[in-house]
């Protein structure tokens, strides 16, 4: 089973890869698939903010104690934190420049 080491090395591999956003989020939802697959406390949310260029530690703001977010469920759940509102608009963006 892989670490979080690994899922760290292999985000900050495909954040600083130059590509286009629609390839970059094709690499990171297949990733992010067999990722949590090969374990479930994997947390695609926080691996897909990991792996944006356009995702700096300033922009993104803290997950709150109080946060319901469920891992790989994003938009499936109804958490209305700031965090949880950031994350649905990040994820929306890299999802419309990939289609």
């Amino acid at each position: 089973m892989m670490t979080r080491k690994h899922y760290e090395l292999v985000a900050k591999i495909l954040k600083h890869t130059d590509m286009s956003d629609s390839l970059r989020f094709e690499f990171v939802s297949k990733f992010a698939g067999k990722f949590a697959e090969d374990n479930p406390r994997f947390d695609y949310v926080k691996f897909v903010a990991a792996c944006t260029p356009a995702c700096t530690p300033a922009e993104q703001p803290e997950r709150p104690p109080h946060c319901t977010r469920r891992r790989m469920k994003p938009f499936m759940d109804d958490c209305e934190c700031e965090y949880c509102e950031w994350l649905d608009n990040h994820i929306m963006g890299l999802m419309k420049a990939s289609d």
